[in-house]
């Protein structure tokens, strides 16, 4: 049985792009062309979708929202497409768009057989198990470069909190941020931040970099980071290492990078593991 929902909620601890909390953000900031059409199905899993018009994508926004996809046990889940995609389309729903859907959820191997979609590669999210096992040339590279940070800096320091404003004014500094924090971009900022903890390095008490990071669990996900490498070189490697580092004397047992193939990622030690778009017609 499926049937539409005004909201939901999920057990904590969960990952926030799950979240209701996170879905509500993106519709009132950078969503705000799509409707919320959230469905329930066998009262066991939750599709959190957006529509316009005929189109159906999953709320949450895939250019802020690193894993995208229905909600539920995942034995669950295979089993619920057919009610979904049948209700969809007695709703006259003629397309789905989703976006960065994790390599090895249920709804990937479905529509693997379902002869109306397609199904391509999207992105990478590398991660690892802590602690890091790195080949001797990465141990080294990364020894390096921390070296030469600390011999460069003095009074380096590490705090977490939640100064969203920093963060944003580091991002700020690289272009392509600068260019990607639209307001309303900053404003789901604003609303998202207290969902995880910022992290800010400090050389003599000034910002060099910052990253907002969520922990579910044993797994830490570096989320976003920003960092003035023309006055602090190497900031935003030294802080991202020492993130790490700080994980493993926590507890943690995974490290998530979240999307992106950047160089330092695979040098700290993070191993592909891929999202996928899948685009189904009706």
């Amino acid at each position: 049985m499926v049937k539409k929902l005004p909201s939901y909620e999920l057990p904590s601890p969960t990952a926030p792009f799950s979240t209701y909390e996170w879905v509500k953000a993106w519709h009132e900031t950078i969503g705000k062309d799509w409707e919320l059409y959230i469905l329930s199905v066998n009262n066991d899993v939750i599709a959190p979708f957006a529509r316009k018009g005929n189109e159906i994508i999953f709320a949450g926004g895939d250019e802020v929202t690193d894993y995208l996809d229905i909600i539920g046990p995942d034995d669950a889940k295979k089993k619920a497409w057919p009610e979904i995609l049948a209700f969809l389309k007695n709703e006259e729903v003629t397309s789905l768009h989703l976006n960065n859907v994790p390599q090895n959820s249920p709804t990937v191997s479905f529509f693997k057989s379902h002869a109306s979609s397609i199904i391509k590669e999207q992105d990478t999210t590398p991660m690892m198990t802590l602690p890091p096992t790195l080949d001797k040339k990465d141990r080294h590279e990364m020894e390096r470069k921390i070296r030469k940070f600390v011999r460069e800096n003095a009074n380096i320091a590490c705090k977490d909190g939640n100064n969203i404003e920093i963060l944003l004014s580091l991002m700020k500094l690289d272009p392509r941020k600068k260019e990607f924090l639209t307001p309303a971009m900053e404003q789901f900022f604003q609303k998202i931040h207290t969902m995880g903890t910022i992290t800010e390095l400090l050389v003599d008490k000034v910002p060099a970099a910052a990253m907002l990071a969520f922990r579910v669990n044993d797994t830490l996900m570096g989320y976003n980071s920003g960092f003035d490498e023309t006055n602090f070189s190497g900031s935003g490697f030294y802080l991202k290492a020492m993130h790490i580092k700080r994980a493993i004397e926590s507890g943690a047992k995974t490290y998530n990078f979240l999307q992106g193939s950047e160089r330092y990622k695979y040098e700290l030690g993070g191993k592909d593991f891929f999202v996928y778009r899948v685009d189904v017609t009706l």
